[in-house]
């Protein structure tokens, strides 16, 4: 492939990557009203209340500049982790407003299992994102030798 097609290639497919990213995130916002009144006790404790709007804005300040840089420089990972980290709160977002329909509001939806999936593991993306952008900075290459394996350390933790 060459070189053109490939940055072609490239944008469109952060391009849609951000417009999932999007849609997911105003999903999140446009299902959190239905979901605000639905008493959760102590399956859903306090401190998970507010991840409906964490979510769907660490969706939009990682995608939107992830997005940015892929489009500018597709061959620099930077951008690429930055999107995996959107899309990732866009999933952990709209996963928790379906699993507390379903399970909590009794909407009985299906795959609420899949919806607390999401939400536990979509938002966890953003570590391993940033500690491998933290060892590929600043030249998007891991460093040699104990450097090395201390980021590969970091980025497996």
């Amino acid at each position: 492939m060459t070189g053109a097609r490939a940055s072609v290639l490239s944008q469109r497919v952060a391009t849609a990557v951000l417009a999932v990213s999007a849609a997911l995130a105003a999903a999140t916002l446009a299902a959190h009203p239905v979901n605000a009144d639905i008493p959760t006790g102590r399956l859903l404790p306090e401190v998970f209340r507010g991840y409906w709007l964490i979510n769907a804005t660490a969706t939009l300040l990682f995608a939107l500049p992830g997005w940015y840089l892929v489009s500018r420089r597709p061959e620099v990972p930077f951008g690429w982790l930055a999107l995996a980290a959107g899309l990732g709160h866009g999933l952990a977002g709209v996963g928790m407003e379906w699993a507390v329909a379903s399970q909590l509001g009794g909407f009985q939806l299906p795959g609420a299992w899949v919806g607390v999936w999401m939400f536990g593991w979509g938002s966890v993306v953003e570590l391993p994102v940033l500690a491998t952008a933290y060892a590929l900075f600043p030249d998007g290459r891991l460093a040699r030798g104990w450097e090395r394996r201390a980021a590969l350390v970091a980025i497996g933790l």
